[in-house]
């Protein structure tokens, strides 16, 4: 898949990274949309110091969901 990745303040860079796998107790999404926010732009331009790199920013997003660990509530593979 593709991501954005910040790899250290001022340095963000678009590359293929391994598909992710559903955790246990999680869920897998596929994203639809994604956003960034004002603390993603503040940690790309100047760092943070809880952060690590790298990083993929963005936390806000609309996600169908693909699969599901086994000790979630019931949702459905598909719905939005």
């Amino acid at each position: 898949m593709k991501a954005a990745i910040i790899c250290s303040p001022g340095d963000l860079k678009i590359t293929d990274t391994e598909d992710p796998v559903c955790p246990s107790g999680g869920a897998l999404l596929k994203v639809l949309a994604c956003a960034v926010c004002g603390t993603d732009v503040k940690m790309l331009e100047h760092g943070h110091r809880d952060l690590r790199y790298p990083r993929i920013p963005g936390h806000e997003v609309t996600a169908e969901i693909i699969e599901m660990g086994d000790d979630l509530v019931p949702w459905y593979p598909g719905i939005s």
